[in-house]
């Protein structure tokens, strides 16, 4: 199930609507197949630009992900990730007004479905929403 903002995804300059012209990992956990699509959005948008992205290894079970993608956006390959793995759910980290900056920080995280989790994923969603733009 995906819940977005339809307006949201016909933003040009949100990131996560880039389209990434080629994509692939094969046999990589969960947590290096968003690494890997977190510096293909950097090399997409800007190769000078910087990237961060904080991943706690291991809490994403053993699962591997291969996946080939061509032509897809961000939020396209995110959904196919964390369908292979399974047993995880991804989401954005920062409001919608910072969708677009450069250098790109932490734009989305992947969170194992595990009820430990749920109070973390809705507490920074709820902290997000309350900023202001």
């Amino acid at each position: 199930m995906s819940v977005y903002s339809p307006q949201q995804r016909q933003d040009g300059t949100d990131l996560l609507n880039k389209t990434i012209p080629q994509f692939s990992v094969v046999g990589v956990a969960t947590e290096d197949a968003e690494t890997d699509l977190m510096y293909a959005l950097t090399q997409t948008v800007d190769p000078r630009a910087g990237c961060i992205s904080s991943i706690a290894k291991g809490q994403l079970g053993s699962s591997r992900i291969t996946l080939t993608a061509k032509n897809m956006t961000v939020h396209e390959i995110l959904d196919r990730i964390v369908a292979q793995n399974g047993d995880a759910v991804w989401t954005v980290t920062v409001p919608p007004s910072k969708l677009g900056a450069i250098p790109i920080v932490d734009l989305w995280h992947i969170y194992p479905l595990q009820t430990q989790f749920e109070s973390v994923v809705q507490a920074k969603l709820t902290e997000m929403f309350s900023q202001n733009p």
